[in-house]
């Protein structure tokens, strides 16, 4: 996303509150306030956006994650739940493309800069640029795992966690 749109992206998600109902501003509204900001944007352009970068799903995610800080029945936070879990699992499965797809791009341009260096070509730009692709490749790699761990597999009620408690025994010698 360019600045433009990523300001755009969070006047829309930042007005939808739980006090308003989590409904955003309009685009005209969010076009005026990138104006103000010195930030360029028509209405048209930010619809243009919000369909590109798929704004009212990420506001959907933000719903069901208010959903569930905010408590109430548990059936509704059951599917808040479900909701924010294939959401994350998506999210991995197309990661691991991503990555999978980076590692075949790192490991032919890492054979084209060893044959360089082997005849002895050192370019400084080709090794930066190996060196930052690994990094982002690995980075994001560590942020999804750290995701998916946070997703856990099951999930315990007080009520569960209380009767393992009450289950185990402890002898005092």
């Amino acid at each position: 996303m360019l600045p433009n749109e990523k300001r755009g992206f969070d006047l829309y998600i930042e007005s939808a509150t739980f006090e308003n109902g989590f409904i955003p501003l309009s685009f005209a509204k969010i076009a005026e306030k990138l104006k103000e900001e010195q930030y360029s944007g028509s209405k048209a352009s930010v619809h243009r956006w919000s369909k590109k970068y798929k704004w009212e799903e990420q506001l959907h995610l933000k719903r069901q994650k208010a959903i569930l800080v905010a408590g109430g029945d548990k059936d509704i936070q059951e599917k808040a739940i479900s909701v924010l879990d294939e959401k994350t699992k998506v999210d991995v499965e197309r990661n691991a493309i991503l990555i999978g797809g980076s590692y075949d791009v790192m490991e032919g341009f890492i054979e084209k800069v060893k044959a360089e260096m082997a005849r002895g070509i050192y370019k400084l730009d080709n090794i930066k640029l190996a060196k930052d692709i690994a990094v982002l490749v690995t980075g994001r790699e560590d942020k999804m795992l750290d995701r998916l761990a946070d997703m856990g597999a099951d999930r315990l009620s007080s009520q569960d966690l209380k009767a393992e408690f009450e289950a185990i025994e402890v002898d005092f010698e």
